[in-house]
């Protein structure tokens, strides 16, 4: 039996500020005009799926990122608890998170209670 995703969350990933999808079960088709975000959807389940930190340092950090989420950050209070952070959530049937990782810009990789530096 194959894992069907119900919902996909987004926050401070790429244009997307906080974003959700719910996908229709059986099949979806991703269409828009350029740059408005449909390969970065599909990037974001593949980066949440295969939980791989060493594809998160050849895509960098820099370019993942909300712009917007940046900007905020240099124009307020900067400090280590207000870095943008990236989220990418994905749930299942029963509405249960299957997998979500988090990046801040520090290049510090987050998934579940386990905490790693990424090399630069």
């Amino acid at each position: 039996m194959s894992t069907v995703i119900k919902k996909i969350r987004l926050i401070n990933f790429k244009r997307f500020k906080n974003y959700m999808i719910e996908p229709n079960e059986k099949i979806n088709i991703l269409v828009g005009d350029n740059e408005v975000g449909k390969s970065s959807i599909l990037e974001a389940i593949d980066l949440v799926a295969s939980g791989n930190t060493r594809r998160v340092e050849s895509i960098g950090i820099d370019k993942l990122l909300n712009i917007d989420a940046v900007k905020a950050f240099s124009s307020g209070a900067r400090s280590f608890d207000n870095l943008p952070v990236i989220k990418i959530e994905l749930y299942d049937s029963i509405k249960k998170r299957l997998k979500h990782n988090h990046w801040k810009q520090t290049s510090v990789f987050r998934t579940g209670a386990s905490e790693m530096k990424v090399k630069k």
